[in-house]
């Protein structure tokens, strides 16, 4: 028996599953099988000859044998029923057993194989569908890049700066972004920044902007603000800079014939009414040589550590480096530079002077608060200087004046403005216009 044959040639006369054959549908098997002379015994009202077999005819209609019953049938319910002759009961047999589960699958197989076409044919028909719209979508966004470019175009940009401090501390991190407009450091409210400590003033020290670079000036605070050296710095007479926990101040310098530089200590002033600080220790350093060259034997510089040998050491500073600093003199400047310290060396601001601060530098607010520091730039739009208000030059343009319908100032100047600024009418009320 060529089963997948028999197969295709049965679904075109009972095209699904035996379990869903009806009464009819098993005689038209019985029929396909060429066994249509049994059609009597599967059609019989009742069985009483076999006990299983009443007891699933008995819930059937007509008490006949369909598709669900077939299946169930064994080689003794077919002898029961009148098939005695052999040949033909086992080949109903061989179908049973056989013959109607692979023709179930079959049939699986081929709805599997119509779903997956259906499939197919509905996802190649949703793909062109989604390619047009694509399509439609790409000829649109085309359109709105080509008038965003345009618009662009109209546009002009100015290159801004800006500085963004951020703590060295691991633990709650803190960062400020400071504008080319600057900003104010202190304890008060009032400030841009503010900072809650004991040696912190209300009003500390303050940020300025000022021809494409930012300064940093103290503002008579007395635990100070410090800005650590980065490169060679010169040294001038006044200058406070500080090495561990040492703080010196520069009273002399002399480039004659055998120069020197005098540095004194500042100690804590115990007169609460008076400068945070006063002169301590005073120190004269000598330069032995003078030249161009730097040779550490030819003594052009001075050294300042913890070290002995160094020209002025502070052996029992435990915050300095054991070679922390050098002073050279360069053509009679003198330069002091950090020695890649632990610890830094930190020039202390005077009141009132301004200090640059260099991207990737280190500012000091007192003993507690240090930020790094890093100067970004970026670009920003120019606002259209006929959209401004004509009074502030600073605001955009909000307020229609009535009844003469100029459109000239925003809302706050307005508010104080008794006559139009264009034609001079009495202005009776303004409405409010906003900007999309």
């Amino acid at each position: 028996m060529d089963q997948p044959n028999l197969s295709k040639n049965l679904q075109q006369i009972l095209p699904k599953d035996p379990l869903q054959w009806n009464i009819k549908d098993t005689l038209r098997w019985l029929q396909f099988i060429g066994l249509e002379c049994y059609q009597e015994q599967f059609s019989k009202k009742a069985f009483y000859i076999y006990k299983q077999i009443f007891i699933y005819f008995s819930i059937k209609a007509q008490n006949a044998i369909d598709g669900s019953c077939l299946k169930v049938l064994t080689e003794v319910n077919l002898i029961q029923i009148g098939i005695t002759n052999l040949t033909h009961l086992s080949k109903i047999n061989m179908w049973i057993k056989v013959g109607l589960d692979d023709y179930s699958g079959f049939l699986k197989n081929n709805l599997n194989s119509f779903d997956q076409r259906q499939n197919q044919n509905w996802n190649s028909q949703l793909q062109q569908i989604e390619n047009q719209q694509q399509y439609t979508i790409k000829e649109i966004g085309n359109i709105q890049k080509e008038k965003k470019v345009e618009k662009e175009k109209e546009k002009v940009y100015e290159e801004r700066y800006e500085l963004i401090l951020s703590s060295t501390w691991e633990i709650n991190k803190q960062f400020f972004k400071i504008k080319e407009n600057g900003a104010k450091i202190g304890k008060a409210s009032q400030n841009q920044i503010v900072l809650f400590d004991y040696q912190v003033q209300n009003f500390h020290s303050e940020i300025t902007f000022e021809k494409d670079q930012f300064f940093m000036k103290d503002l008579q605070s007395q635990s100070g603000t410090f800005i650590k050296i980065k490169d060679r710095l010169e040294l001038q007479e006044g200058l406070f800079f500080e090495l561990g926990s040492q703080q010196l101040l520069v009273s002399q310098l002399s480039t004659k014939k055998q120069p020197f530089v005098i540095l004194n200590q500042l100690i804590n002033n115990p007169n609460p009414n008076r400068n945070n600080w006063m002169k301590g220790e005073s120190h004269k350093l000598y330069f032995k040589e003078i030249s161009e060259t730097f040779q550490e034997n030819n003594g052009k510089f001075i050294t300042i550590g913890r070290k002995v040998t160094n020209q002025l050491n502070f052996q029992n500073d435990l915050l300095m480096s054991l070679e922390h600093a050098k002073i050279f003199l360069i053509q009679d400047h003198f330069f002091i530079e950090d020695q890649s310290s632990t610890n830094g060396t930190w020039i202390k601001l005077q009141s009132g002077q301004i200090y640059s601060i260099q991207d990737m530098s280190q500012v000091r607010i007192g003993s507690t608060f240090v930020y790094n520091c890093q100067i970004k730039k970026y670009k920003e739009e120019v606002q259209c200087q006929d959209n401004l208000c004509s009074i502030c030059f600073v605001n955009e343009r909000q307020a229609v004046f009535l009844p003469c319908r100029h459109f000239a100032c925003c809302i706050y100047c307005c508010k104080s403005l008794k006559k139009c600024v264009i034609c001079r009418l009495a202005i009776q009320d303004f409405v409010k216009v906003y900007n999309a």
